[in-house]
């Protein structure tokens, strides 16, 4: 098969497959698994979410943008209705008009694809190299974040298209194609592109201030595209929820509401509440094809969250993962060093109370995309406001002194303890 005849044109996605996730099925069998774990990591006090009628307490509030012109698919939302005197009929119908309207504006800025008008967004910065341009504030401070870390994920567009290939495979001899590790071809191929990709010189987004930007790329790569047919240099991929969950969150914060929680499908959640109402963030582990709900940790106040994991959790996490008939995973997180798919464990959460989702996902990358898990990485971790919890041998392990764990898994000859890092 020919480089350009497996291409998937200008889009690096395909539409989503829907699948049941059964031994049949990538063998995955999720034992503790409901709306909890679409949540991802989520926080609701009561536990229960009503969606039966416009009553005070805890409802979940829905978009009413369709499904291609907003990215609210991809979040739940509750909120508390009804606190401090408020109507919850009329506090819902303001909630869904505003979260309509900030779910719409997320999906057209951090798009990759899709141009929109009067929005210089990162399909046109794409199809627009070496122009200066205005962007959204909300974009212009996601570039400015991974700038200040030095993460250059942004800039691995072209293997993204590439694993995404791999992940929408329906066979392993299909798989292998796209698999650098597999494929001489496809590991050169890899190597060319890191050429650029790492390179500042060859592809770098230039921050100018007040919000202008200059996607900068090189005569060599501009050729080098051309002939590859390699549409986008830049793409957020799967780290864009993180930085759309924080957007979501300023627009609610912006316009007055606290009393709620919002998760995506992939694991960034944000909690506005700043009272002193319980929450719960759910910690899970997979062994073997199983996964488990291994306890839940208890906190107070607003804070943010960024669940990482070798696995996928829902239909909608198709692209992001393939599992090989081996029982092996390769997921989304893809090193910018080497091009190559890293976790140092299956699962790895992290919160903060001082941090929103962009923060904690820059300081969990280089831990969790690595070969193995180093525990003096996560000390270092907790030294810059992010706690961290993950599972290893039935045992959950946390770095937070304050947090409680409670609800430790125990089923069926199946029993997790806790030991917190010291």
């Amino acid at each position: 098969m020919s480089r350009k005849s497996r291409r998937f044109g200008n889009s690096p996605l395909r539409p989503v497959k829907h699948i049941e996730v059964t031994v049949k099925n990538k063998k995955l069998r999720l034992v503790l698994i409901v709306l909890l774990l679409a949540l991802g990591t989520t926080l609701i006090a009561s536990g229960v979410v009503s969606c039966l009628s416009t009553e005070p307490g805890w409802q979940q509030i829905q978009a009413t943008a369709r499904i291609d012109e907003s990215c609210a698919s991809e979040f739940v939302f509750v909120y508390l209705l009804g606190e401090n005197g408020r109507d919850p009929k009329m506090e819902q119908r303001q909630l869904t008009q505003l979260y309509t309207q900030a779910t719409t504006d997320a999906f057209q800025i951090f798009h990759e694809e899709r141009e929109f008008d009067q929005l210089h967004n990162v399909a046109w910065l794409n199809q627009h190299p070496n122009e200066e341009a205005e962007v959204p504030k909300a974009l212009y401070d996601a570039f400015a974040t991974l700038e200040k870390h030095g993460n250059r994920s942004l800039y691995l567009a072209p293997l993204y298209r590439e694993y995404v290939g791999m992940f929408l495979s329906d066979s392993d001899s299909v798989a292998q194609v796209y698999d650098p590790g597999a494929s001489e071809e496809q590991n050169h191929y890899f190597e060319e592109v890191l050429h650029f990709t790492s390179d500042e010189d060859a592809v770098k987004l230039m921050l100018l201030g007040e919000n202008r930007v200059k996607l900068v790329v090189a005569d060599a790569y501009l050729q080098f595209a051309a002939e590859n047919e390699i549409a986008s240099f830049i793409d957020f991929y799967w780290m864009k929820n993180a930085f759309i969950a924080d957007y979501l969150a300023q627009r609610l914060l912006d316009g007055g509401y606290t009393n709620g929680a919002l998760s995506s499908f992939d694991g960034f959640g944000r909690n506005l509440d700043q009272t002193q109402r319980s929450y719960q963030l759910n910690v899970f582990d997979r062994v073997g094809d199983d996964i488990y709900m291994a306890g839940s940790l208890q906190y107070k106040e607003a804070g943010a969250s960024v669940a990482l994991r070798n696995y996928p959790t829902s239909e909608q996490a198709v692209h992001l993962y393939y599992q090989w008939e081996d029982g092996r995973y390769t997921s989304c997180h893809i090193d910018p060093e080497d091009g190559r798919s890293k976790s140092a464990v299956n699962d790895l959460l992290g919160y903060s109370r001082s941090h929103n989702c962009a923060e904690i996902l820059m300081r969990m990358c280089p831990v969790y995309i690595a070969d193995s898990l180093d525990t003096q990485d996560l000390k270092r971790l907790r030294s810059q406001g992010v706690e961290t919890a993950y599972c290893q041998d039935r045992v959950l392990y946390t770095t937070d002194v304050f947090v409680q764990v409670s609800q430790l898994y125990e089923r069926d000859g199946v029993q997790y303890t806790w030991q917190r890092i010291r």
